[in-house]
C-alpha cells in the first residue's frame, strides 16, 4: 500500500476526525479508482427488491465502520435514501439512489468530505449488494446485506463493545465522571477545544460523546469510558484516538491524548456551570 492510512489521518490540520471525515480518513488508503464499477453488466428492468434497510461494514485498515442505509421507492428506478454511519453516531444523512436491473448506485454529499458513491450488484436472491465505496481517490470494497435498522442501531451502542471486565469500570465512570469535561489540545501550533460529555445511563454505567468545538462542533461517540482506581480511559477506535489520564480531585483529569502513534498532553476540567 503506497500511502500509510494512519499518516493520512494524522495531518495536524485534521487531527480530530470531524463529521466530514466520516470517510475521509480512508482517502488515499484504498486502491486507486480505476473507473470501473463492477464486473456485471447492467440488466434491463427495475426490481422492487431493494426497498428496506441495508447494513454492512467498511474496512479501513485497522478501523471498521458499520454503515447502513434505508431505501424507500419514490419512482421507477429511484429511491429516497437516508444514510447512517452507526460506528460514528451519524444518522439520517440524505442521499440519492438509483437502480437499473441488478445494478445499484448510491450517492451522498458529505459536504467537507466531498461526494461519496457506492456502486454495487444485487445478488440473485435479492439479499446482498456487492460493490465498491468511492470517495476522493480511494476505492474500498463494501458488501451490504438486508437488515433491521433498530437492531443495527442497538448493536452500535458502545455498551455492547465492553467486555465483562470493563462493565464495572464503565459503571464507576458513570458514578464519578458524569457531566461535561473541557480541554484544549495543542497540535502543530493549532489549538483544538474538546468537550467530553459523560451521561449516566438509567441502568448504570455511562455513555460519552466527544465534541470538537473548533471543527464545526463535530461530534463522535466514545466507545469506551472506563474508570479504574483513579485512571480514566476514553477510547474512540473510529479515529484511532485514546485519552488516558488521572482523576485529580473531583474536577480535573490530567493525561495525554494518543492518535496515530503520536501523543499530546491534555488536561480536562469539569464544567461546573
Amino acid at each position: 500500500m503506497p500511502i500509510d492510512c494512519m499518516k493520512t489521518i494524522a495531518r495536524p490540520s485534521s487531527w480530530i476526525l470531524t463529521l466530514s471525515l466520516l470517510l475521509l480518513g480512508m482517502a488515499g488508503c484504498g486502491k486507486q479508482d480505476s473507473g470501473t464499477s463492477g464486473s456485471s453488466k447492467p440488466s434491463s428492468g427495475v426490481s422492487p427488491q431493494l426497498t428496506g434497510y441495508w447494513v454492512g461494514s467498511l474496512e479501513m485498515g485497522p478501523t471498521s465502520l458499520t454503515l447502513g442505509f434505508d431505501l424507500i421507492a419514490s419512482e421507477p428506478g429511484k429511491y429516497r435514501t437516508t444514510f447512517d454511519s452507526l460506528t460514528q453516531g451519524v444518522k439520517d444523512l440524505p442521499g440519492t439512489a438509483s437502480q437499473d436491473g441488478n445494478q445499484f448506485t448510491l450517492e451522498l454529499d458529505l459536504k467537507q468530505g466531498g461526494l461519496a458513491r457506492y456502486t454495487a450488484t444485487l445478488s440473485a436472491d435479492g439479499q446482498t449488494l456487492t460493490g465498491n465505496w468511492r470517495q476522493g481517490p480511494a476505492t474500498l470494497p463494501l458488501e451490504m446485506k438486508r437488515g433491521d435498522r433498530s437492531k443495527a442501531v442497538a448493536e452500535s451502542d458502545p455498551i455492547f463493545q465492553l467486555s465483562p471486565e470493563e462493565l464495572p469500570l464503565n459503571k464507576a465512570a458513570g458514578e464519578k465522571l458524569s457531566g461535561d469535561w473541557k480541554g484544549t489540545l495543542e497540535v502543530g501550533g493549532n489549538k483544538l477545544r474538546l468537550v467530553f460529555s459523560v451521561g449516566r445511563r438509567p441502568e448504570g454505567g455511562c455513555v460519552t460523546s466527544l465534541t470538537s468545538v473548533d471543527q464545526g462542533n463535530a461530534k463522535l461517540p466514545v466507545n469506551k469510558t472506563l474508570l479504574q482506581d483513579q485512571e480514566v480511559t476514553l477510547s474512540i477506535p473510529a479515529i484511532q484516538g485514546t485519552f488516558v489520564g488521572k482523576l485529580e480531585g473531583a474536577d480535573t483529569i490530567s493525561g495525554k491524548w494518543s492518535q496515530a502513534g503520536a501523543h499530546f498532553p491534555l488536561q480536562l476540567e469539569r464544567n461546573k456551570k
